[in-house]
């Protein structure tokens, strides 16, 4: 068995689940995520600035380091793009119930 072969296998292995979407979100900021993956390995990535960009954040522990290319960040990006686009949606429908709560209360006839 040539281990370069194996390091290469088990570097697709974790860039298809990644650029999948399958793992756990355990972490975010405006700038990063931190997933975890199969239970027991963590990698963050570098979601702010659009697919060109997507990739293992250096600066943080990473199980490895994985390398994608630009169809496959842009893949990845894509999956995390539409969890933020969803976050946000939430965020904006709570914020707009909390705003028409204020409005009606502001607005209800006063009791006597």
């Amino acid at each position: 068995m040539n281990v370069d072969l194996k390091i290469e296998e088990v570097h697709d292995y974790f860039k298809n689940k990644i650029i999948n979407g399958d793992y756990i979100v355990t972490k975010k900021t405006k700038y990063t995520w931190t997933v975890f993956l199969d239970d027991t390995y963590v990698f963050t990535l570098w979601i702010c600035s659009g697919p060109r960009n997507f990739k293992c954040y250096q600066s943080d522990f990473n199980f490895m380091d994985l390398k994608f290319n630009l169809k496959e960040s842009t893949k990845g990006f894509k999956f995390i793009e539409k969890l933020i686009i969803e976050h946000e949606k939430n965020v904006l429908k709570l914020e707009r119930k909390k705003e028409y709560e204020n409005l009606k209360k502001e607005f209800e006839p006063v009791k006597s």
